[in-house]
C-alpha cells in the first residue's frame, strides 16, 4: 500500500478497495475513509413520451419510473452519504411556455420522488413536461 510519513510518526496509509478508498494511521485512532463511494454528484435529463421514460443524458442514475402524471421516482446508482443532498431542477413546462414548479415528495439516500406541475394563472396541474433536468449532489 502507498504510505506516507506525515511528520508525527504516524504513517497515514490507504488503498483502494472496489470503487473506494480507505485509509487510516498506524498507530494511533480509528482507521478513517478518504472516500466511500458514494456519489458527489448525479443528473439526468429526462422526458416522457407517452409510454416510456427517454433519458438523453446523464450519470449515477440506476432508474427513473413514472409513477403516475407529473410523478416520478429516481433511483440513485449509489446511495448519497445522507438524505440532505441538495437538489437542483429545470422544467420545460410545453411549447405555450407556460411557468411550471417541481416539488420533492419524498427524498432518501438512495432515491427522490418529484411531482411536476404546469402553472396557468392561478392554477397548478400534475403534468408530464417536454423536459426534466435534475441534478443531486453532495
Amino acid at each position: 500500500f502507498p504510505s506516507h510519513d506525515i511528520g508525527t510518526q504516524n504513517t497515514l496509509e490507504y488503498f483502494e478497495n472496489s470503487g473506494s478508498i480507505s485509509g487510516g494511521v498506524d498507530s494511533l485512532g480509528a482507521p478513517i475513509t478518504l472516500y466511500d463511494g458514494a456519489y458527489k454528484t448525479a443528473w439526468a435529463t429526462f422526458s416522457w413520451d407517452g409510454t416510456n421514460i427517454v433519458i438523453s443524458g446523464g450519470q449515477g442514475i440506476a432508474s427513473i419510473v413514472r409513477v403516475g402524471i407529473g410523478d416520478y421516482l429516481i433511483t440513485w446508482a449509489k446511495n448519497f452519504r445522507t438524505n440532505a443532498y441538495r437538489l437542483n431542477s429545470l422544467l420545460d413546462t410545453n411549447a405555450s411556455g407556460h411557468g411550471g414548479a417541481i416539488t420533492v415528495g419524498s427524498r432518501t439516500s438512495s432515491n427522490v420522488r418529484i411531482f411536476t406541475y404546469a402553472e396557468n394563472g392561478s392554477t397548478s396541474t400534475l403534468i408530464d413536461p417536454r423536459s426534466i433536468w435534475i441534478e443531486a449532489g453532495q
